[in-house]
Order: structure tokens, then C-alpha cells, then sequence
């Protein structure tokens, strides 16, 4: 499918459609429900280790604990 197509379809910004074509988890993250993210990059096919690696970094960076 026509990735960047659809996106035209909405009122997104640049900065928010870069990060979806890229699968930035950490630009994404901020800016949607938890659940509903996790459910995205499924669909994209992200392995769950690798998404839960990336959140995990995210918490690093931030100083939060992990909550695993």
C-alpha cells in the first residue's frame, strides 16, 4: 500500500508524518494511547522485542524506571 498516500489523507505534520514513515516509536509515543500504539506497530510488523526495546530506550533517556 501507498504509505505516504494515505497520510496525505490527513491533517498531520510533517514532523508527525516523518515519524510514522520511519516508525519512530519515540517521536509516535508522546502523541497516542499506549494500547494503541502497541496495536500499530504489530500491524506493521514489528517484532514485539524490538518495540518493547525501543519503548525501553525511550524510559532511559527520560530517567523513568521500567516497568516491565
Amino acid at each position: 500500500a501507498d504509505m505516504a498516500g494515505f497520510l496525505d489523507r490527513y491533517g498531520i505534520s510533517a514532523e508527525m508524518h516523518k515519524a510514522v514513515m520511519a516508525d519512530d516509536v519515540g517521536a509516535i509515543a508522546p502523541h497516542v494511547n499506549a494500547y494503541l500504539l502497541r496495536f500499530y506497530f504489530q500491524v506493521r510488523g514489528m517484532p514485539q522485542p524490538e518495540f518493547m526495546a525501543r519503548l525501553n530506550a525511550l524510559n532511559d533517556k527520560s530517567g523513568q524506571p521500567h516497568k516491565e
